[in-house]
């Protein structure tokens, strides 16, 4: 139960980083992985669009008491990084930093 709650709010943050579709836009590219492991689960996604690329990761842990998410969005060379720390004793810790322009 845990782990398909864990995928669904992955799935749902990066469909909810990517930018809609609109009139005249149906050439875009999109690409999506899964990758589950011991250490956790990552998701990633990527659009290219007329507007330019917008891609995301996120990466979740399962963590006694809680979960750890924490990721990247990039959209048209804008980026963006994430963390979110939630554990029944500790509460909820989250943050969200402009990330440093890539080369």
């Amino acid at each position: 139960m845990k782990l398909k709650l864990a995928l669904t709010l992955l799935a749902g943050s990066v469909l909810a980083g990517i930018p809609r579709a609109e009139a005249g836009e149906l050439n875009a590219l999109f690409d999506l992985s899964l990758r589950v492991g011991d250490g956790g689960i990552t998701l990633g996604g990527r659009v290219d669009g007329p507007l330019g690329p917008t891609g995301a990761t996120i990466n979740g842990r399962l963590r006694p008491g809680g979960i750890a998410v924490d990721g990247f969005l990039e959209d048209r060379g804008k980026g963006w990084t994430f963390e979110l720390d939630a554990n029944a004793r500790e509460g909820l810790r989250a943050v969200v930093r402009r990330a440093p322009q890539r080369i």
